[in-house]
């Protein structure tokens, strides 16, 4: 995890240690000697493992040192000042949540599994925290069959399951490809978008593509939506409507102080600001790799001072703006 000022100098990693100490090919190693009871390829010395333990603050045995380890693969800054990180545990299977400490990289806590059950996560998205350090994870619903595997989960900071919402379908609160989410810190508002645009259809085939967003109280009660769909045409053979969204691919949300809500999309490369009921305020940005355009953005944060940043992942750098979409810096 790498740590930048509001400059876009870079301080340092954070989780170094785990990097130096317990690079890829120490991983593979550390998991067959479990597995195995014996280590291929760098062997693991028994200091090493006392002191990693230490830093992990975990009993001194490579059971418990792999239990502490996850992959990061989406970040949340809460108010509590700890990193908020959605991943993978050492396997690559099981998907965890992990709360790091963000002076050195190391886990407070992590908690998860994969699985179909009300609390286990089945593809997971994306990751938010509340000012009550609440955990919130958008979970695939995989099809009508899966309607049980719901949308959101809500856990508490140690892992607790509170509660869950939305199966799959296109009514109010319901969802078809759950993607990003994102708090409202004034008043606890939960925001979700949609993101079901399958790769093989343009139109409405069998199912209708739904990309929107969807406002929720933090228990889970719907409130409103916004984002639909236009008829642009028709294809004769085979007859099917060609379909516009208002959103194409929304991989990232996010809401700033004054509770300004920004979606970002990975298609259309551009980010749209709405006011918290979706009247549309201002959009930025276009596919492209000059200032202000972006090629496969995946990612958007908001600092304290409302100033907006877009992982440019495309073109490997990460894109500074103030609200009104303004350029300020890049950082690569």
């Amino acid at each position: 995890i790498f740590k930048y000022d509001l400059k876009g100098d870079f301080i340092n990693v954070i989780n170094k240690r785990i990097y130096d100490i317990n690079f890829v090919e120490d991983h593979i190693s550390v998991a067959r000697y479990v597995n195995n009871k014996k280590a291929f390829g760098t062997e693991i010395m028994p200091g090493d493992i006392i002191d990693f333990a230490k830093y992990l603050q975990v009993a001194p045995t490579l059971e418990a040192i792999i239990e502490k380890i996850i992959y990061p693969e989406r970040l949340k800054m809460s108010s509590d000042g700890n990193v908020y990180a959605l991943g993978k545990d050492i396997y690559r299977k099981n998907y965890r949540v992990g709360i790091i400490d963000p002076t050195d990289g190391h886990t407070i806590f992590i908690f998860g599994k994969s699985g179909t059950g009300e609390a286990d996560l089945l593809w997971p998205k994306d990751i938010a925290v509340d000012t009550e350090g609440n955990i919130y994870i958008t979970n695939y619903v995989y099809s009508k069959e899966g309607e049980k595997l719901f949308a959101v989960k809500k856990y508490d900071n140690r892992g607790n399951f509170i509660k869950s919402w939305g199966v799959w379908g296109g009514g109010n609160g319901e969802f078809k490809d759950p993607w990003a989410i994102a708090i409202d810190d004034r008043n606890g508002y939960v925001y979700v978008t949609d993101a079901f645009y399958p790769s093989w259809m343009r139109g409405t085939g069998e199912e209708h593509p739904q990309e929107r967003v969807q406002k929720f109280t933090k228990d889970g009660k719907f409130i409103k939506k916004w984002g639909g769909n236009r008829i642009t045409g028709v294809v004769v053979f085979p007859p099917r409507l060609l379909v516009e969204p208002d959103f194409s691919d929304p991989v990232g949300i996010a809401v700033d102080s004054k509770g300004y809500v920004y979606v970002l999309e990975d298609d259309r490369a551009r980010v749209s600001k709405f006011d918290g009921d979706g009247k549309l305020i201002k959009r930025w940005g276009k596919p492209g790799v000059g200032q202000g355009e972006f090629r496969d953005p995946q990612a958007i944060a908001i600092d304290k001072n409302d100033n907006v940043y877009i992982a440019d992942t495309g073109n490997d750098r990460i894109q500074k703006f103030d609200p009104n979409g303004k350029f300020l810096m890049e950082i690569r």
